[in-house]
């Protein structure tokens, strides 16, 4: 009788155990949608009028010219993330809760929802091709065909250095053995080498061939960005405005903190 009912606690934790173990790998930490997303300003490189010059017969006159032109392949973000670590039930109920008001995290932007995050890995050189000609047609003609020689604001030639941190995503471990492709945002208006914004890219190969995921790390407490002004982050995200292009791309956007 003695022995039936110690083989009866010790199933019953065996079941605990288990129950506890479905639990944790269901709660694991992971990107989420933000409560709220609010637009704070939005503008674009104003277009310069045209200068003259006056011309005289029988002159041979040398010129040199410059000009500034918008991309027709990306969008800009930036801003600032504050948050709560909270411990709610599944009606938003809080027990307690930690406000953040300066997070570590990174911020992401995906042209499709990310379903599983154990799914998402750095995005490798054919991914990063596949969708810089196929997706958001860079490097292309008018009638479609290649050119030979490649966009300079490409997403190869923008994501151009190799990453050097160390974060997760979700359970995922990304550091500088990960393989990612990087880009360091410009500071006060200048190229800034020291990656103070670093944005990878990261890829959810749930699909053929994945959806890219721009990730941007958040700088914890701010610092100066490329309008001198302090923000927690800043991040391109690829858009197809090339051979007349008009239509705008939803891209949903996750952020982790902690």
């Amino acid at each position: 009788m003695r022995s039936k009912f110690l083989l009866l606690k010790l199933l019953g934790i065996a079941i605990i155990i288990m129950f506890s173990s479905v639990v944790l790998a269901e709660t694991q930490q992971q990107p989420v949608g933000p409560d709220t997303l609010t637009e704070m300003y939005s503008g674009r490189h104003p277009v310069s009028s045209p200068l003259t010059h006056n011309a005289y017969a029988g002159n041979v006159t040398g010129l040199e010219l410059y000009t500034r032109t918008s991309t027709l392949g990306w969008q800009g973000y930036f801003g600032n993330v504050s948050g709560t670590i909270t411990l709610d039930d599944a009606s938003n109920n809080t027990m307690y809760d930690w406000a953040l008001a300066a997070p570590e995290g990174e911020v992401y932007a995906a042209t499709a929802t990310v379903s599983n995050w154990d799914n998402v890995l750095c995005a490798g050189a054919y991914n990063i091709s596949y969708h810089e000609n196929e997706t958001y047609n860079f490097n292309k003609y008018p009638n479609g065909t290649l050119k030979t020689i490649q966009d300079v604001d490409g997403i190869d030639e923008t994501f151009n250095v190799s990453f050097a941190g160390d974060f997760y995503v979700g359970s995922q471990h990304i550091s500088s053995a990960s393989g990612c492709q990087a880009s360091y945002l410009y500071v006060s208006d200048a190229a800034d080498p020291t990656g103070k914004f670093t944005e990878l890219l990261l890829l959810d190969n749930s699909t053929a061939n994945g959806v890219l995921i721009f990730t941007s790390l958040l700088v914890q407490g701010g610092t100066t960005g490329f309008d001198s002004v302090t923000h927690d982050f800043q991040m391109l995200v690829a858009e197809d405005g090339h051979n007349g292009n008009e239509a705008t791309t939803a891209y949903y956007f996750y952020v982790e903190i902690q």
